[in-house]
């Protein structure tokens, strides 16, 4: 959901129990990033298991609730002057101005690794 930081929706296929009505399930969570990192780990692992096969965990983000008083988002820190702010996998932090997110051998871009490509060397790295 891009209006919140805890609703998402799990959208189930034809291959659900019967009881379920709607094809829709919607949750309501405080650490909405952990939890669908933790969802899509063992959902590989599920598909790998069952298929002999590796796919992608597939999410999209769209709106699925709208704005009202219950849904407003919480207030945010704004970067100091000269800083840009980063988000790495739910935590936000502020980095000097000319900082870029950094490919690395785990993928092309969110690796929470950043690198200020003015001065040669000086990296960030956040690991969670």
């Amino acid at each position: 959901d891009t209006v919140t930081q805890t609703d998402f929706m799990i959208v189930m296929n034809d291959n659900r129990a019967a009881e379920w009505e709607s094809e829709k399930l919607f949750v309501v969570s405080d650490n909405r990033t952990r939890l669908l990192e933790y969802m899509a780990i063992a959902w590989q692992a599920d598909v790998m298991y069952r298929f002999g096969s590796v796919r992608r965990f597939r999410h999209y983000e769209a709106e699925i609730t709208t704005r009202g008083p219950l849904t407003e988002p919480r207030p945010q820190v704004r970067a100091f002057m000269g800083f840009d702010k980063f988000v790495y996998k739910g935590y936000s932090f502020f980095l000097p101005k000319g900082f870029k997110d950094m490919a690395t051998a785990a993928g092309a871009s969110k690796t929470g690794s950043y690198i200020d490509p003015d001065d040669k060397g000086c990296t960030m790295v956040c690991e969670v």
